[in-house]
């Protein structure tokens, strides 16, 4: 599996993951923190306009999204 990380439209980071398993968990999804025992850490910082879909976006999407920002209307 492929994964693509923007900041502001453009691609930051790539990556792939060719073995393993997804984490199940009933935990609540956090961004902004990392919750591994004795490692516990918040991000010092400022996180803006956070999005979650159900469905890979395309290149054009994401730059689009990066372009005029998230609304109301943003499908999730």
């Amino acid at each position: 599996t492929a994964a693509t990380i923007y900041i502001n439209g453009s691609v930051d980071a790539t990556g792939t993951q060719s073995a393993g398993t997804v984490a199940t968990s009933t935990d609540p999804l956090q961004v902004g923190f990392v919750n591994v025992t004795g490692a516990n850490s918040h991000f010092n910082g400022t996180i803006d306009e956070v999005a979650v879909y159900d469905t890979a976006l395309t290149s054009a999407k994401v730059r689009g999204r990066g372009s005029v920002g998230l609304s109301s209307s943003v499908m999730m």
